[in-house]
């Protein structure tokens, strides 16, 4: 008799008809996001479609308070039923889920801020969920840092910041240099590097201001009394040099029944130093089988010290000279390029063995083995502000040897965002992939395609009536 904790065909064919009448709740994240949000993401739909081919009957609870995702999920079809709800807590979600009737077989959403809600409303249907407390301890990365140190595991100092009048002290316990982020946020935003008192007070002021004017940061429902302070200081993390620019590490893992089954390491290039935010990565890793061993145990034993016990985990770790160490636990699929790394190198979808592990299905996803080929990709943040004067850069990158697309979302005369003045727009997205055996050379190409767009990029400070560059593409992605 065939197991659906079993990795065989013969085990994904039972998990797929075991998804037949299942009922899934899906969460609106209408909220986080502005009214000319744009399309929702192939992704999305694709995993949408995917369920209904399977029989899962999906229900998308709205924002009864009005909610502009609405009709996008209506015109392309991807939920069965729609289910108005008030979506100021978990609780008033469940009152109007309780008055549709139906048994919900599992409450789902694929988005970073989304999460505690999807616990708390899960824990108060009483369905097979992590439990809602895990959730808010990830998000909160205050809260994840006294979790790992109640589990006896490493974590950095660290001290939040409620209001101004706490820096001072904060710095002091801290110690020079250190990192200013958000408690609870995702993608680099609002993340600074202070090396002194007069950096580290002039830096809290600008994200203080970062958090009342990105609606994405302040949004943050399910919290509850997890929600603390709303900035962080905390220490600076050196990571251990293997030879290339890679700087941090994500792993990935899958989940069921407080067992990873399914778990790989890629690698972050060093960030773009203003903001820290994400440049290339790679899948799978580079460094030592040993330190990938290491980090996906640590990873493991994080999201286990949390409280979690399924579902999908984007786990963001540095390898110091002390070991790993957790920078934050997403305890969902990856953003940017992380579906399509495991699912091309290891023909592992991530984002379906998460939904399934949502709706109580256990899950081992078969794979191909030992890597064949690695998957790279490199994200160009914009170095200056002004108005772009072509994009001859963006055709330069495609004549790479292994570079195999590039998507570019801006055109000769948009204005654009650079870090040199304030949290830069990403105008375009390189692609490359390598047989195994030339990997090093492949990163290091496209390492230095990457640079050279942006030192070519023909940018002026001319002021004048233009089209603003548009980051929907990547916003899509997220929806």
């Amino acid at each position: 008799m065939v197991s659906l904790k079993d990795r065989s065909p013969e085990a994904t064919a039972a998990r797929l008809a075991a998804m037949k009448g299942k009922n899934m709740l899906l969460l609106s994240a209408s909220k986080m996001l502005t009214e000319d949000a744009p399309d929702v993401g192939p992704m999305t739909k694709a995993y949408l479609n995917w369920a209904k081919d399977n029989g899962v009957i999906l229900t998308y609870v709205t924002d009864e308070n009005g909610d502009h995702l609405e009709g996008v999920y209506r015109q392309y079809e991807l939920a069965h039923n729609y289910l108005p709800a008030d979506f100021t807590s978990g609780e008033t979600i469940v009152e109007a889920v309780k008055k549709s009737g139906i048994t919900y077989d599992g409450v789902f959403s694929h988005l970073e801020n989304m999460q505690p809600l999807v616990g708390e409303v899960a824990e108060l249907l009483n369905i097979s969920c992590n439990p809602a407390d895990a959730y808010r301890i990830a998000r909160s990365k205050l809260e994840s840092r006294k979790a790992l140190a109640r589990a006896g595991l490493p974590t950095p100092r660290s001290a939040p910041i409620a209001t101004p009048a706490d820096i001072e002290s904060v710095g002091e316990k801290v110690g020079f240099p250190l990192i200013i982020k958000p408690t609870s946020g995702a993608g680099s935003g609002g993340v600074y590097k202070a090396d002194n008192m007069e950096e580290f007070k002039n830096i809290c002021e600008r994200s203080f201001a970062d958090l009342a004017a990105n609606p994405t940061l302040q949004f943050n429902p399910g919290m509850g009394d997890k929600a603390g302070a709303p900035l962080m200081a905390e220490q600076y993390l050196v990571p251990v040099d293997f030879g290339l620019p890679i700087f941090e590490f994500d792993v990935d893992l899958l989940m069921f029944d407080g067992e990873a089954v399914y778990s790989g390491v890629c690698d972050n290039w060093n960030p773009s130093h203003t903001y820290y935010l994400e440049t290339g990565s790679n899948y799978p890793s580079l460094v030592p089988e040993k330190v990938q061993e290491e980090l996906i145990e640590f990873s493991i034993n994080c999201a286990k010290a949390m409280g979690f016990n399924r579902g999908a985990f984007h786990i963001e770790c540095m390898y110091t000279s002390d070991g790993a160490q957790l920078i934050e636990n997403n305890p969902r699929v990856g953003g940017g390029s992380d579906h399509m790394f495991h699912l091309g190198v290891q023909g592992v979808d991530m984002m379906q063995n998460f939904f399934m592990s949502m709706l109580n299905i256990p899950i081992n996803p078969e794979r191909t083995g030992t890597p064949q080929k690695i998957i790279l990709d490199y994200g160009v943040n914009a170095a200056k502000t002004g108005i772009l004067q072509d994009t001859e850069w963006n055709e330069e990158a495609k004549k790479g040897k292994y570079v195999t697309d590039t998507v570019c979302t801006v055109k000769a005369g948009d204005k654009i965002k650079g870090d040199d003045k304030t949290f830069p727009d990403c105008v375009a997205l390189f692609y490359a992939e390598a047989p195994i055996a030339e990997a090093r050379e492949a990163f290091l190409e496209l390492l230095e395609i990457g640079e050279r767009a942006l030192e070519t990029m023909p940018v002026t400070n001319e002021e004048k009536p233009v089209r603003r560059a548009s980051r929907g593409s990547w916003i899509a992605e997220a929806i």
